[in-house]
């Protein structure tokens, strides 16, 4: 309570700064009685209250981003177990509460208080804040388009789902829509939101704008339109429109002039534009310092801040901030670590190697990509499945960049390796033969040595994409590091952990600026968790895809190439871009070419339904790996049980999807929204999802 006074006069003043201000540094008073939003000030409090709460999305909220849009794919899973990556029966009403319940919460509290808005902005006075109708129109924009977003997130997950106009979170008489319902609910507040809010170029940082509400309005249509089934197509609402409609959307967005590709793709995640610091004086007012630069690929974000009262607090399962201080904060810089702790210590490991924990990529192994995520970075576009046939003309990875500046291939050293020291008289001895080069790796000497943090460390572990047994792989390359193959992620028996020490880990959400409660400070710390980095929610990139996807359904197929070859060009090895030396040695590719040319695809890549479905399935995976897509990526196609059959590394997981006969195609219904119903017209039967009661 000791900030209580400081958080009241923020509340005062917001109406005055919410328009040209970081959204999410203002505190907000929840569920507090209606009669505080009567005002000016107490509406205005309420709009940076919705911002404010999107920080679940940084915290994982109890992990519901991760079991619910990120792992339990062909391409993410859990390598230390889940019930949701493995499909087990854990996954019930009853048994979710650390994760679709508190999901379902959160996303009903955020419509209630949408609808809250939505009302309210009715009756307000209109003497200050909102005099300006430009003003008052992009508040009543943001009121229908959080409306919408967290009902297109409840519906991909849930299907049908309860509506509530306005009332409170936990009504318990409100009977669920049919998904075709909810889907045209979604499209008409989208429609509503962008005709209300304000150009891109127009809202502070952070803020929602025009083509936010036209991207996710395109992103809903493409949705609808993938339903290829009868009984989807039904369920869905399907119009024959709907994939013109995600191509128009899209490419209002696309062509308003508020938006600009990088032209570097790896720039878009890059620490340079990840931040907008502040200054604070003496009265604690801040002010900006701009030392950062802004990407305009992010079309909108989830605006974290450095404020130590206020870093990274979003909603969780308690409401408002949690009850846990840990639970509201950024912990997604360390959800995708590779298992660096299992390389070196585990039986038949690399003993002795001592790969460090670099401060930038966190802690935990929670979602890993597998070992077919990496083959889809190097598929020819003519490919629909199966590998990617390393180091041949097909290897798409000689000429596409994203794959290296998506993931980390190598870790440097930490420790001297005083046990493993060159020797050139046991061939059959991976960790130390030298192949007889005594000149370059002379015997006696340590194959590596301890550097610096983040300086001059010898790179001691490097992973390559391709399939290969250790001996064949080490003495193909002679390096004085050890490298190892993703088909060691693949033998049967190991430790489940030790599973992601042989893949790579994406690097999206590395993060330099991590909050160390313990010193109360921004720290490089590797034990820091509490990101500070601005999560990205839409961006321009994919608006192309969608456009081109959504072009491609309708049979527009040279639009759609036109729009795809944007992306693919971008992500071109441009000519003498620094690359790695795997690009040449392990791909065969140049390291000085411009392959700007040979990334671009052509009408015969995507001209029937089966082939436009597989491209744009692999494309969306290598543009936009770990940006929380993929679970619904495969539901809206209707391959999520082929996929995960095929390809997800877990024979249980392959079994458990196949035998749960279509049920994990949706989440249940939490059983703690079912025992408060109380309408006597309600059947259980149809408040729950089908396999779940």
């Amino acid at each position: 309570m000791k900030y209580i006074n400081k958080i009241i006069v923020i509340l005062g003043i917001a109406a005055t700064i919410v328009g040209c201000s970081s959204i999410l540094d203002e505190p907000v008073i929840s569920k507090v009685s209606d009669e505080y939003y009567d005002s000016e000030t107490g509406v205005a409090s309420l709009q940076a209250g919705m911002y404010a709460r999107m920080r679940w999305w940084g915290s994982g909220m109890e992990q519901a981003t991760l079991r619910l849009f990120q792992y339990g794919t062909d391409t993410y899973y859990r390598a230390s177990g889940s019930e949701f990556d493995r499909y087990g029966s854990g996954v019930n009403p009853q048994a979710s509460e650390t994760s679709v319940t508190a999901f379902w919460n959160v996303n009903y509290r955020m419509i209630y208080n949408a609808n809250l808005l939505i009302q309210k902005l009715k009756t307000v006075p209109r003497n200050s804040v909102f005099k300006n109708e430009a003003d008052y129109n992009q508040v009543i924009g943001e009121a229908y388009f959080f409306r919408a977003y967290h009902t297109a997130l409840l519906v991909a997950q849930f299907g049908g789902i309860p509506l509530p106009e306005y009332s409170d979170e936990l009504a318990d008489n409100i009977k669920r829509s049919p998904a075709s319902e909810v889907y045209a609910k979604i499209i008409s507040d989208y429609r509503i939101a962008a005709e209300k809010m304000k150009d891109f170029n127009l809202v502070a940082n952070g803020k929602l704008s025009k083509q936010a509400a036209q991207h996710f309005l395109a992103k809903i249509y493409l949705e609808r339109a993938s339903a290829t089934s009868a009984a989807e197509k039904v369920r869905r609402g399907f119009k024959t429109t709907d994939a013109d409609s995600a191509a128009y959307f899209a490419d209002l967005v696309i062509n308003s002039n508020q938006l600009q590709l990088e032209q570097n793709f790896g720039n878009v995640f890059d620490f340079n534009n990840a931040y907008y610091t502040y200054e604070y004086n003496e009265a604690k007012t801040k002010s900006s310092n701009n030392k950062a630069q802004f990407s305009k690929e992010r079309i909108w974000i989830v605006n974290n801040t450095e404020d130590p009262i206020l870093v990274s607090r979003g909603d969780s399962k308690d409401g408002f901030g949690g009850t846990n201080p840990s639970v509201g904060t950024n912990n997604m810089p360390g959800y995708f670590s590779s298992a660096w702790s299992k390389v070196n210590t585990r039986s038949g490991a690399m003993d002795g190697m001592g790969s460090a924990r670099d401060y930038l990529l966190g802690r935990w192994t929670y979602s890993t990509p597998t070992p077919h995520c990496i083959d889809i970075f190097g598929y020819n576009p003519t490919q629909s499945e199966g590998f990617a046939k390393i180091g041949t003309a097909e290897d798409n990875n000689r000429y596409d960049s994203r794959m290296y500046k998506s993931f980390r291939f190598h870790y440097n050293a930490w420790v001297e390796d005083s046990k493993n020291k060159w020797q050139n008289t046991d061939p059959n001895n991976i960790l130390t033969y030298n192949w007889g080069l005594n000149s370059i790796y002379p015997p006696g000497s340590p194959r590596f040595l301890k550097g610096t943090w983040g300086g001059d460390a010898d790179t001691c572990f490097v992973i390559t994409p391709e399939r290969g047994d250790a001996l064949t792989i080490v003495n193909k390359y002679k390096k004085r590091f050890h490298i190892r193959s993703i088909q060691n992620a693949e033998v049967p028996g190991r430790y489940l952990e030790d599973d992601s020490g042989f893949l790579p880990q994406l690097i999206k959400y590395a993060d330099n600026r991590k909050y160390n409660s313990s010193d109360v400070t921004f720290t490089n710390n590797p034990s820091a968790v509490s990101g500070t980095k601005d999560i990205v929610l839409a961006r321009l990139g994919e608006t192309y895809l969608i456009a081109a996807e959504g072009y491609a359904r309708a049979g527009k197929y040279q639009e759609a190439v036109s729009r795809t070859n944007v992306i693919r060009k971008r992500a071109a090895w441009k000519a003498n871009e620094q690359r790695p030396w795997q690009v040449a040695k392990i791909h065969g590719g140049s390291l000085t070419q411009d392959c700007t040319t040979q990334m671009e695809i052509s009408v015969d890549d995507i001209n029937s339904t089966e082939k436009l479905v597989a491209f744009f399935l692999s494309e969306r995976e290598r543009e936009l790996s770990g940006e929380f897509n993929r679970w619904v990526d495969l539901t809206r196609c209707e391959k999520l049980i082929e996929y995960v059959q095929k390809f997800h590394p877990k024979q249980e997981a392959r079994d458990n999807i196949v035998s749960g006969n279509g049920k994990f195609k949706l989440r249940p219904i939490p059983q703690e929204h079912i025992d408060r119903l109380n309408n006597p017209n309600l059947k259980i039967e149809e408040e729950q999802n089908p396999g779940y009661f």
